[in-house]
This record gives structure tokens, C-alpha cells and sequence, in this order.
């Protein structure tokens, strides 16, 4: 194990075991993301940076609006399994949403698509303070994490309010609505909703939500 995988697993075991995923499973997520359209709120040509890009599922959609895309993963394996996916496409980066290895107002853009809801409570204010510090001023940030409808909620051992971690070790935070205009209150609120899509798994009627928030620094 190299240094800055046992840096990690030592610090934030919880991160590390998305690493663990990634190389037990290979692809976690498989294809195209569609939980936004950047296009209608970013030019062609726009620096956009994902947190957590994970093996490149919303990657995959980025690119395709032309932006000069970044991935950011704490997984060094996911990112390797971005890299197949999106080629020459987009650069990538190994590291942790609350350190960004970024200049200040770098970006024009930031997708966060469940992200924030695998961090602790105080990792996820750092992260927000990271996600200021690298966006230009008037930049966009695109957040989507679990809500409290969710039908997983409450699925394994509660580490910290709304926090569960299950077997592997991964946890799972779900927010509400005032919760996440909270979070990001720094932000001018263009929209935030929260979406809930009713599925059939094992013949069993759930509800899968999610809230998405768009705001400008």
C-alpha cells in the first residue's frame, strides 16, 4: 500500500473504502448521467471540476458539452477506471474534496453529485469551504445528495445525525431541504428541489429521492 493510501486509511477510513469498493467491484456505476443540464447554465469552454468523479458515470455526460473538464476522486482505483472511460477527455486528480489541490477562483464550475453525502459533518464544511475557495466569482456549483425521504434511510449503524454507515464501511448522510440551503447558504440560490422517483425492486413500491441544489458563489 502506498502512502497516500495508508494516509488515508489511517485519517478517514470511511473514504478508503471507497478504494476498497472500486477494487473489489471494478465499475460501481454504470452509464450516462443525466441529473443536470449544464449546458443550459455553463459556455462552451467552461472550467468545471467534479468531486468524486468515481469511474466517470456524470464525467461521461460533461464532456460531451464541451467544458475543460477536471475529475477529482479519492479513490487512486476509480480514477484509473475514469481515465478507460473518458481517454484524454477530461484531466484527472487523486484527492480529497476538503483539500483541493487547486488555485483560488480556478473554476468556472463545480459538480458535486454524491459527494457531500459520504462525508462526516465536519468534513462536509470543509469541503464547502474548498468548493468557495477554487470557484470564480459568479461560478456555479451543482450539488445533489440522499434525501430523508429516501427508502434507505436509516439502513445501517447511525455514526452522527442522519449518518449511517453500513457493512462496508461506507456512510451515507441524508439531507433535507433546509439542511442543504443551510449548507451552501454563502451561495445565491438558483434553484433546489428535491426529487423523488418511485421504483420496484424485489416487487417491493419505493421511493428513491434525491435534492438537488444549483447556486452561484
Amino acid at each position: 500500500m502506498n502512502s497516500y493510501l495508508s494516509s488515508l486509511l489511517k485519517r478517514s477510513p470511511h473514504l478508503y473504502a471507497w478504494e476498497k469498493e472500486y477494487k473489489l467491484k471494478g465499475k460501481l456505476w454504470r452509464g450516462i448521467s443525466t441529473s443536470f443540464d449544464f449546458v443550459s447554465y455553463l459556455p462552451t469552454g467552461a472550467k468545471v471540476l467534479e468531486l468524486g468523479c468515481g469511474d466517470g458515470k456524470t464525467l461521461a455526460a460533461l464532456v460531451a458539452g464541451d467544458f475543460q473538464m477536471t475529475g477529482l476522486d479519492v479513490s487512486p482505483t476509480a480514477v484509473d477506471l475514469a481515465k478507460e472511460k473518458i481517454g484524454s477527455k477530461a484531466k484527472f486528480v487523486v484527492g480529497n474534496a476538503c483539500h483541493l489541490p487547486f488555485k483560488v477562483n480556478y473554476f468556472d464550475a463545480i459538480v458535486a453529485i454524491h459527494v457531500f453525502d459520504h462525508l462526516t459533518e465536519n468534513e462536509r464544511k470543509l469541503a464547502v469551504e474548498e468548493v468557495k475557495r477554487v470557484l470564480k466569482p459568479g461560478g456555479v456549483l451543482f450539488f445533489e445528495g440522499f434525501s430523508v425521504k429516501d427508502f434507505r434511510f436509516g439502513k445501517g449503524i447511525e455514526v452522527e445525525p442522519k449518518t449511517f454507515r453500513r457493512k462496508n464501511n461506507l456512510w451515507y448522510h441524508y439531507f433535507s431541504l433546509t439542511e442543504v440551503k443551510r449548507l451552501f447558504f454563502d451561495f445565491e440560490l438558483v434553484n433546489c428541489v428535491e426529487e423523488c422517483v418511485s421504483r420496484s425492486i424485489s416487487g417491493q413500491k419505493v421511493d428513491r429521492c434525491a435534492i438537488k441544489f444549483i447556486g452561484k458563489k
